[in-house]
């Protein structure tokens, strides 16, 4: 990352954290970016991460077909522990998020899940998860990591199948790291992030679990 860089993934995404709840959303909104006009199936993606307090939620995000030009729409979703669908038997039912990964669903909203399940009518139950920062949030914290040393140790991929060469911070292994001299930390970050102030820089990492001394 060069500096003065906003922190992007290669693929187009669209930021539905906020607005979308459901696969029927994320499927909305593929159609009005003509994400869905290309071949192979539409899958979703769960990064699971740990939270400090011992929970397990996931990263969500629903993936469209294959453009002609090769890339793929993401869709970001709300962070999830569980989600609800309809099965066959026209009842509703709550499911682990993990279940979820590398699901495959059609245009209509129908789901085949990890265990071989189908379902269709998926709401995610969104989950309080403190790491569901935007652009700058995660360039904070992506140079920080790059100035400790650690970068190596959070940077990994989604997932090297659906999503070869695209890499996302762990934030589940940022709680482990020990931030000595945070107050040049802190310097040195902000002279490569656009906007971003020393406080809101020392807030953003307390967030992300780094902790250590000040000096």
């Amino acid at each position: 990352m060069d500096n003065k860089t906003k922190f992007l993934l290669p693929e187009p995404t669209f930021d539905g954290r906020k607005s979308l709840r459901s696969v029927a959303d994320a499927l909305e909104k593929l159609r009005e970016l003509d994400g869905l006009q290309g071949t192979g199936n539409i899958e979703c993606n769960i990064l699971g991460i740990q939270l400090p307090d011992g929970r397990v939620s996931g990263l969500v995000s629903v993936i469209g077909p294959r453009q002609e030009d090769g890339r793929r729409w993401i869709i970001r979703m709300p962070s999830a522990s569980k989600f609800s669908a309809m099965s066959t038997t026209k009842m509703r039912q709550t499911f682990d998020i993990g279940l979820l990964n590398g699901a495959i669903g059609d245009r209509d909203g129908n789901v085949i899940l990890h265990n071989g399940k189908h379902v269709h009518g998926v709401n995610l139950i969104p989950a309080l998860v403190r790491y569901d920062f935007d652009s700058t949030q995660h360039a904070i914290v992506w140079h920080a990591l790059k100035f400790l040393g650690k970068l190596d140790e959070c940077w990994r991929s989604v997932d090297d199948r659906l999503l070869p060469g695209i890499k996302r911070l762990d934030y589940s292994k940022i709680g482990n790291i020990k931030v000595r001299r945070r107050k040049q930390l802190l310097y040195d970050v902000s002279k490569h992030v656009d906007g971003a102030s020393v406080s809101m820089i020392d807030k953003t990492l307390s967030a992300a679990g780094m902790r250590g001394s000040r000096f």
